[in-house]
């Protein structure tokens, strides 16, 4: 029994000497002076670790995601009356092409009776507070008018001129020109651009109240938008006049050419996503607003850095790879970088080419 215990005891000795010595070896592979990592060149580690020089690679952005088609911003008006009043008159129909200040529809509106009444009175008591204006300057010119008098006339005919202008300025909002109307004509409204009668909700005969909805949309569909969201990791990859292809499930098989307008500014927090507005040519009609797209994203080939994913390490810092600073001296070095797949990424800030870099081996750099 006691040959056994001894036994044991001097393997126990021999096993804890073994794993010293091992943990003495591995410690004496490398040391770390700061951010460096200086290997032991007869080191067991020193074998393990493959080298690759950074070079410039040609790469294109490939990217997929989806999209809404979209009217262009000021290339679509839904027309509301500007007045609650009954539909007299329509002078267009739906699908039918108009310029602006095209003729849409007649309203009778006692709102807008009252408001071309009060203009017609404003205008009227401008004219009168105007001529008596000059009669009292006229008698205080002669001499037999008193300078009260000359005043008061001035002071009222400004705020009669001030009320014709409001009253004036009032029906101009709503897209009537003061000068082309007569008292108890009926509202004509008219188209605000140019396009076509996309919807219309008119009914003769319907009374409308001024807060409904649209009774007519009018678009000009020759150019449309598709706004596809891009995660802000791809953000990068594109920029303004890229080429775009969107495929839609109403024409399997057809690319639809489209370039990027505008790449916006804010990022939506829910998503992690920037809308990108990708203008595209829609004489064929092809593109309806509303209608799902897929949008493939090709950029133009640029000379990049491409290195493979088995050089990057996840530190606090963020991305990591282990630049050679001399020979069996590595600093780390932080970089920005994304996955293109294949075991690449495409490094956007942080390297250069010329560097050389660990690509194997790189996870017996890391102090434990």
């Amino acid at each position: 029994m006691k040959k056994i215990i001894g036994v044991l005891i001097i393997t126990g000795l021999s096993i804890a000497a073994c794993r010293s010595h091992k943990q003495q070896d591995n410690e004496a592979d490398f040391v770390m002076k700061g951010n460096t990592v200086i290997v032991n060149a007869n080191g067991t580690i020193n074998s393990k670790i493959e080298l690759q020089t950074v070079v410039l690679q040609p790469y294109s952005a490939d990217l997929k995601t989806t999209g809404t088609v979209e009217a262009i911003s000021g290339q679509m008006a839904e027309i509301a009356p500007p007045f609650s009043g009954r539909i007299t008159k329509s002078f267009v129909k739906l699908g039918q092409k108009v310029s602006k200040g095209t003729p849409l529809f007649e309203l009778s509106s006692t709102e807008f009776y009252e408001a071309t009444k009060e203009y017609f009175q404003a205008f009227q008591n401008k004219n009168t507070t105007e001529i008596n204006y000059k009669r009292q300057k006229d008698l205080v010119a002669n001499g037999v008018g008193s300078q009260k008098d000359l005043e008061e006339a001035e002071s009222t005919c400004e705020n009669a001129r001030k009320d014709y202008e409001n009253k004036a300025a009032n029906l101009n909002i709503f897209g009537v020109n003061p000068a082309n109307i007569t008292m108890g004509q009926p509202l004509t409204v008219f188209s605000p651009i140019a396009g076509e009668v996309v919807r219309s909700n008119m009914v003769i005969g319907q009374y409308l109240k001024e807060d409904a909805g649209p009774a007519l949309i009018v678009a000009d569909l020759n150019k449309v938008w598709v706004v596809a969201l891009v995660k802000e990791k791809y953000i990068r990859s594109i920029k303004e006049n890229d080429t775009v292809e969107v495929y839609t499930d109403a024409t399997p098989g057809t690319m639809i050419p489209g370039k990027i307008y505008h790449i916006e500014e804010m990022l939506d927090e829910a998503t992690r996503s920037v809308r990108v507005l990708i203008e595209c040519n829609n004489s064929d009609r092809l593109l309806k607003p509303g209608m799902f797209a897929g949008v493939h994203f090709r950029d133009t080939s640029q000379e990049s850095v491409i290195i493979p994913d088995t050089a990057i390490f996840q530190f606090d810092q963020g991305n990591t790879v282990f630049v050679q600073t001399a020979k069996n001296e590595y600093r780390k070095q932080k970089i920005e970088s994304q996955s293109i797949g294949g075991g690449l990424s495409l490094v956007t800030a942080g390297l250069t080419a010329g560097e050389t870099i660990v690509v194997q081996g790189g996870i017996y750099l890391i102090s434990r």
